[in-house]
């Protein structure tokens, strides 16, 4: 056989070994994970709700701070579940919102009407609050920073 055709034959069976692997929800809080899947196939599903956040993507996060210290960073706010420490701003959208991958929240297993804490601090000042994860994936902190 020549080079040719042994990559041809190379080819065809790297085809066939991802053609048979097998497809399905790999997410393992989803109600129908399945462990024999190798690939997901965006199937995965949370009919009792209590992740369904997590078909959103991101979480958003509104943390207010006054008017007068500006706009705060993504180093000035920690967020927490049951002492889990979630992070990973993707990006803040205005003054006091920002947006966190959805998937940190699953990881550190934050189910719907569960509490979620935050800290923020800037400028010699700090605040913190806590407020329930809605389903639509959105913490809305209000004003945590205090004067």
């Amino acid at each position: 056989m020549n080079r040719k055709s042994l990559f041809y034959i190379f080819l065809i069976s790297c085809n066939i070994l991802i053609s048979c692997q097998k497809e399905g929800c790999t997410e393992i809080h989803a109600d129908n994970y399945n462990e024999k899947a190798e690939v997901d196939d965006g199937t995965c599903s949370y009919a009792d709700g209590k992740y369904s956040y997590v078909e959103h993507e991101t979480v958003k996060i509104t943390i207010g701070v006054a008017d007068s210290w500006g706009p705060i960073s993504e180093s000035d706010v920690q967020i927490y579940h049951e002492n889990v420490f979630i992070t990973g701003f993707l990006e803040g959208m205005s003054t006091n919102t920002y947006y966190i991958d959805a998937e940190l929240f699953l990881n550190a297993d934050v189910k719907i009407n569960d509490i979620v804490y935050a800290t923020a601090s800037a400028f010699g000042m700090s605040g913190s609050g806590w407020v329930n994860m809605n389903a639509a994936g959105e913490l809305d902190f209000g004003y945590v920073m205090i004067n």
